[in-house]
């Protein structure tokens, strides 16, 4: 609930401090690493969890200040930054702990988190053009995170997408938590075979979500492009299913990373469907549903991994296959690829989120006539 609750707030109140607050709260944990009790590290992480949606303010932040027909680049290059810095993250923290051990890792990073936080203060402006000191009755229900899920959700536009990012990002959260547990025990991929097949993925999606999405963005429709993503999306997780060879393995990273442009084209989408005083609402709502699913998926391919490993009652295979997670999440994939069929191709075709405002209850007062001198002459008389 705290991101549409956030975003609303970022619509009427500035990009600017809500972009800090996230930031600052997602950095949060890191300088409590020092501190050898663990339990004030828990509680940083729990106080970060709820403002930790940086990435609905940043995508808010990025529709104020580009035109409609740009979106879908501009979030698949925010999206490519994410991915590059999965690239170099892990590989400069792994250096910098054979070098120099653990604390110089939580040392850097807070420095980096420091360094993030003092450039958002003083370098980035505000992106909202300008600021009512008054806040209008018609923004004051999009504070309220119940009414702005309860909003957003009466246009049935939001609706299909809602549950378009629910089944696809919920198997994709699943996938990503085991998937290094599967590579390493059932493809038998060592730290080396790891280390490249990341960076490999890294670079592709990076491609995939700035030049490939561009392309895809300038010569077809939006909802094509979210199609395309959400196919190769179910594609690549039926070959984790029933492949389990090396170079298929590696192959697959082109329909892995190719579909890592479902969440940007979506978002674009949704900024391009809502009008500009509802960019952080709606932003709000799709990484709401991203986190939802960030939980809920590990919690689901939990449950399955240790089956696909366990013996079965003979003692000469598991219970499930080996690739069953990966095999649900294809399905969990394929529920939302349907429900993109129902999309039009226009989101305009749907009702608009914008409130249309409840007409008041009370009498009209009629307006006082000024009588003519007709009748001023017979009330004379």
């Amino acid at each position: 609930l705290s991101a549409p609750f956030l975003g609303a707030l970022s619509d009427t109140w500035g990009r600017k401090p809500f972009l800090l607050v996230t930031v600052a709260f997602t950095c949060l944990p890191l300088p409590f690493l020092f501190i050898p009790n663990l339990w004030p590290h828990v509680i940083a992480v729990a106080a970060s969890g709820f403002f930790a949606v940086t990435f609905s303010i940043v995508f808010a932040y990025v529709s104020d200040i580009t035109e409609p027909g740009e979106r879908s680049a501009a979030y698949g290059l925010v999206s490519a930054t994410f991915a590059a810095s999965l690239i170099i993250s892990p590989a400069l923290g792994s250096l910098m702990q054979a070098l120099y051990g653990n604390h110089s890792v939580y040392i850097l990073s807070t420095v980096i988190a420091v360094v993030d936080v003092l450039f958002i203060v003083f370098v980035v402006p505000e992106s909202l053009s300008s600021l009512e000191p008054a806040v209008p009755a018609r923004r004051i229900s999009y504070m309220n995170p119940c009414g702005s899920i309860r909003g957003a959700f009466n246009s049935p536009a939001m609706m299909h997408l809602g549950f378009i990012v629910f089944f696809s990002y919920l198997a994709e959260a699943g996938e990503t938590q085991c998937l290094m547990l599967y590579l390493e025990n059932t493809v038998g991929f060592g730290k080396s075979d790891m280390a490249g097949y990341i960076a490999i993925l890294g670079v592709l999606s990076i491609i995939s979500q700035t030049y490939l999405l561009t392309y895809l963005s300038q010569h077809l429709a939006q909802k094509t492009a979210i199609t395309i993503g959400i196919v190769f999306s179910a594609v690549q997780m039926a070959i984790y299913g029933f492949f389990d060879t090396h170079w298929v393995i590696y192959a697959n990273s082109v329909f892995v990373a190719t579909g890592t442009l479902t969440y940007p084209a979506i978002s674009a989408l949704v900024s391009n469907s809502a009008s500009a005083e509802q960019q952080g609402v709606v932003q709000g709502m799709i990484t709401g549903i991203r986190s939802l699913c960030s939980g809920l998926g590990p919690a689901l391919f939990g449950l399955l991994v240790p089956l696909s490993e366990a013996p079965n009652e003979s003692g000469r295979g598991t219970r499930l296959p080996s690739g069953a997670p990966f095999l649900v999440g294809c399905g969990a994939v394929i529920i939302s690829l349907v429900i993109t069929f129902a999309l039009p191709d226009r989101i305009g075709a749907y009702v608009p989120l914008t409130p249309v405002a409840t007409p008041s209850k009370e009498p009209a007062v009629p307006a006082p006539q000024t009588p003519s001198p007709e009748k001023l002459a017979d009330t004379a008389v």
